[in-house]
């Protein structure tokens, strides 16, 4: 066993197999080893609530997880019994519910807390009390604490945002947070090359902007990319005592050179860069018609 098994992780054991046949070697195979059950400490008897004093529901606590369990094993995740003629309001707010107590006729407060990406719609599933259309769909909502309690489940939406981009195009032009976006520059004009994005409300950090396609994750707002360009530097090329195919040209583009006839008296030798500073690579230096 390499690792032992418990209530919250699984373990892991490893079998080792040996063959008397010496062509085969030894092997090796790991497996998860399932969950464990709770290991239970005592009873732990209930605490009765008093018109001062929450109570103690009745509970047995598991020695490994610290959670909570009654007695047929199911978990209990608030221990607390209300204190007599108190009530619950039980927000549920996305993923996460809380229970606070109060009295009747006590005022309480109770606000949504919205999820990046989204907006508030209303309050919905509310039960042990009535209120207004209006009061529905305030983020905030202040009442009277009735003889009873009472539920509300907040109900959200996404926010959709916009992908602008300049001489380029993003896929999807819409998105929710964390959606993958991919932008992709426009192809550039003649005689010029693409330089960088410009790019507002992302955080670019850690990316290339020099490169031609983007991806992202939707961020909680509006995005802007812009595409810029510049133009190719073209140089002009002099040959003496002979002509080119083209000029000017940008680095790397191939020109063709040829040699005018000899003089009297005279025969071709090779081709030399007289430029300072330049350096040329030719495809034959001693041939009349070269690259």
């Amino acid at each position: 066993v390499i690792k032992a098994a418990t209530c919250t992780e699984k373990g892991k054991v490893k079998y080792t197999a040996r063959f008397t046949n010496t062509a085969f070697g030894v092997q090796y195979c790991e497996v998860d080893i399932d969950l464990v059950e709770h290991k239970f400490g005592e009873w732990i008897d209930e605490i009765p609530a008093t018109t001062e004093n929450f109570g103690t529901k009745g509970h047995k606590d598991c020695t490994v997880c610290k959670k909570h369990f009654d007695k047929d094993g199911n978990e209990i995740t608030d221990l607390r019994i209300a204190k007599i003629s108190t009530y619950t309001v039980t927000v549920k707010d996305g993923a996460d519910e809380t229970n606070t107590h109060y009295k009747s006729g006590d005022t309480v407060t109770i606000k949504a807390t919205i999820p990046t990406g989204k907006h508030f719609v209303k309050w919905s599933a509310v039960t042990g009390i009535s209120l207004s259309a209006s009061q529905l769909t305030q983020e905030e909502i202040t009442f009277t604490m009735p003889e009873n309690d009472v539920t509300f489940t907040a109900t959200y939406k996404d926010i959709v945002y916009r992908v602008m981009v300049e001489e380029g195009k993003a896929t999807p032009e819409m998105a929710i947070y964390q959606t993958e976006v991919t932008v992709m520059a426009n192809e550039p004009a003649i005689d010029m090359y693409f330089d960088k994005w410009e790019v507002t409300g992302l955080d670019t950090t850690g990316m290339d902007l020099t490169k031609t396609q983007i991806k992202f994750q939707m961020p909680a707002g509006n995005v802007t990319f812009k595409a810029t360009y510049l133009p190719h530097i073209k140089y002009g090329i002099l040959v003496v005592d002979g002509t080119k195919d083209k000029s000017p040209v940008m680095a790397g583009e191939i020109v063709t050179i040829t040699a005018n006839p000899a003089k009297p008296g005279k025969v071709f030798d090779k081709w030399t860069c007289e430029t300072v500073g330049v350096t040329i690579e030719f495809a034959s230096a001693t041939s009349k018609q070269t690259t």
